[in-house]
């Protein structure tokens, strides 16, 4: 039972550029965005944390005495937008995709031309709404061919579309529009990105049993990756997180595939790939049971089970280590087995994590074919380790942990579960290259915590912060 994740998934670089302009905003003044950054909810409300202030509406006249500035999100808008801001005093952070200016250029150049503009995508989308403003709002916006049926047209038009939308559908607009008009102009308007995700995660969806797809219910992208995968693999569903998987969907299913739409965050993406690793493990661990039961009598099975079931969190001696695996003493005819990889979230050496004769806490996770009861010393943790992230959120308590990982924004730490550090909250400054943090201690504090989805959200940033005005005030006061 494997899990894999296509080539091309999560963050295009037009989302990731958009949100490292908003992270270093927020490290010098208080940014307001107009509109969700993305269409991601999760990471919306992840930088709505950070500081970042969501208005829907027209922003009003900028006060004076405010330190703040206006970020354009990654769909654009349109020329007077901008300059409405402009004039009403606000500093103006322009987080367009650069593709998507690219295509705001080309639609404003074929309706100067004397072109009818022809936009093919949603016309309640932000990037359609600046795409038609960059045309002074003339161009015509369809979802499809249809959309034209009763639509008298010039005999010269251009074509463009939705830098999100599907090739197939692009190129049948055009073929119907050259048995209509005099003069065509295709435009293709296809971001390259959404093209590589969009095969890469059809051509994997064809070689799983069940394809995932994670992203925003409200993001074009996204969706557009659902309709391409649902078409070789009916067993494709759609989430916006890892909670929303039900086991049922992978049930007796040996590979699963994941892709994500250009909003979806790596951490989202980590997240889904663990519940379904849990959910297939889960499914392992009952199909061997099954399969032993069967092999032999229930009464001798139970004795070589040691009288535990998988899932029974029990406290052990070690016994022996090697650099493979650890042989832990938790009662019965035999010992219990804790290969290298579940000793820790991160990669440890077995001969310098444990020691013989230490009494540790294992979860029963399954008896293997050759008899062997397999355990798991950091799934036990889970729950010991999520009280204590609690009591350290609460009473604000710096933790040390290192890093395992660095990931699309940000770091991976080992606090007894994976934590998500972001980028803009690593230090006081934005830092551009996390690499050299790998392997490194931070020393953070709990901004969030889910029990629930076992994941954490830490900041070095707001330990930093205090010991550098600490230290001003010490400065200060020996001056």
């Amino acid at each position: 039972m494997n899990v894999f994740v296509a080539e091309h998934a999560g963050f295009c670089s037009g989302v990731k550029r958009a949100v490292q302009m908003a992270e270093e905003g927020i490290g010098k003044q208080k940014v307001r965005s107009l509109g969700p950054l993305i269409h991601n909810s999760q990471e919306v409300a992840r930088l709505k944390k950070l500081g970042i202030i969501c208005d829907e509406d027209n922003i009003p006249e900028k006060p004076e005495d405010i330190n703040e500035a206006v970020l354009i999100r990654s769909h654009g808008v349109g020329p007077e937008t901008i300059a409405d801001l402009q004039e009403k005093g606000w500093e103006v952070i322009d987080a367009t995709c650069p593709f998507v200016r690219r295509v705001q250029q080309l639609a404003y150049e074929a309706a100067q031309e004397g072109y009818q503009v022809i936009i093919l995508g949603n016309k309640d989308h932000a990037e359609v709404k600046g795409l038609q403003a960059w045309t002074g709002n003339t161009a015509l916006v369809v979802a499809s061919v249809e959309g034209l049926s009763d639509v008298k047209l010039p005999d010269k038009v251009a074509v463009l579309s939705q830098t999100t939308e599907l090739e197939a559908k692009f190129e049948e607009l055009v073929s119907y529009l050259k048995g209509v008009v005099t003069e065509v102009k295709p435009i293709n308007t296809i971001c390259v990105s959404t093209k590589k995700q969009q095969n890469s995660s059809e051509e994997l969806a064809g070689l799983v049993n069940v394809m995932i797809v994670i992203g925003g219910r409200h993001s074009s992208n996204t969706n557009k990756l659902w309709e391409v995968c649902k078409k070789v693999n009916p067993n494709t569903y759609l989430i916006e997180e890892a909670g929303e998987i039900k086991p049922e969907w992978l049930k007796d299913s040996l590979s699963v595939g994941i892709t994500a739409g250009a909003s979806t965050p790596e951490w989202l993406i980590e997240e889904a790939v663990m519940r379904a690793e849990e959910n297939l493990e889960k499914q392992k661990v009952e199909s061997d049971i099954n399969e032993e039961q069967m092999d032999f009598n229930m009464d001798e099975g139970l004795l070589n089970f040691k009288n535990h079931r998988s899932g029974d969190v029990v406290k052990g001696k070690v016994i022996r280590v090697n650099a493979e695996e650890v042989l832990v003493d938790i009662g019965g005819k035999s010992e219990g087995v804790i290969p290298a990889d579940e000793l820790s979230f991160r990669r440890v050496d077995p001969r310098e994590f444990v020691s013989v004769g230490q009494e540790i806490l294992v979860e029963v996770v399954k008896e293997d074919r050759e008899g062997n009861t397999i355990l798991s010393h950091k799934r036990a943790r889970v729950e010991e380790e999520l009280d204590k992230l609690e009591k350290a959120k609460e009473k604000g308590e710096i933790i040390t942990a290192p890093v395992i990982e660095v990931v699309k924004g940000g770091l991976l730490v080992d606090v007894g579960i994976r934590g998500f550090v972001p980028a803009s909250q690593v230090d006081r400054v934005f830092v551009s290259d996390l690499s050299q943090y790998l392997k490194q201690p931070l020393r953070m504090r709990v901004l969030e915590l889910d029990r629930h989805g076992r994941k954490a959200i830490l900041s070095q940033k707001v330990v930093a912060e205090e010991e550098y005005q600490k230290a001003k005030k010490i400065t200060l006061g020996a001056d």
